[in-house]
């Protein structure tokens, strides 16, 4: 979305070099573009606010040259990206987890597979000090979304394919 002030055009000049130039802008001051992809939404205002108008307009290439001509941008408004849910999260969250599981095999050689699948969830209650920051439970990893893109997340990836690694490799000889 941009906000763009029309630019004002001469009506009347004195002289070869004009000494007297007198410049007025009609009807609109200042428009407010919207771009939706296809068509433009156009609000035009006056130069104390007041709104006079708002139009649908096809997207042209005419159109555009006689914005960017006739017009100065003013400001242009961010957009605004789009929110996460819980379960683009997780996702990335089993993204994650993958890349650093083939990495670690890759490394060390190693066939680690990960038997859990992993979840994000909002305010995780903590159930006891082994497991910082995840919950476990038969078929799934539960990890709070206040990880998300932090370094922490990283961490807690790396410690759960090792603890994992470390059981499956180990337990079986102890117990023999």
């Amino acid at each position: 979305m941009e906000i763009l002030r029309v630019k004002s055009k001469t009506v009347l000049t004195r002289g070869v070099l004009p000494s007297l130039s007198i410049k007025q802008v009609k009807g609109a001051k200042y428009l407010v573009v919207a771009d939706y992809k296809e068509s433009f939404r156009v609000y035009s205002f006056t130069s104390t606010g007041e709104l006079l108008s708002g139009q649908n307009i096809e997207k042209t290439a005419k159109l555009l040259t006689i914005l960017k001509k006739g017009t100065v941008k003013e400001h242009t408004l961010p957009k605004e990206p789009p929110k996460l849910t819980i379960g683009d999260i997780s996702a990335h969250y089993q993204e994650q987890f993958k890349k650093a599981q083939q990495n670690l095999n890759d490394t060390f050689g190693l066939n680690i597979k990960y038997p859990l699948s992993i979840a994000a969830i909002k305010n995780l209650n903590k159930v006891n000090k082994r497991e910082l920051c995840v919950q476990r439970n038969k078929i799934l990893l539960k990890i709070d979304v206040k990880y998300w893109k932090t370094r922490i997340f990283e961490v807690i990836i790396h410690r759960e394919l090792i603890y994992y690694f470390l059981l499956s490799s180990y337990l079986p000889i102890i117990y023999k």
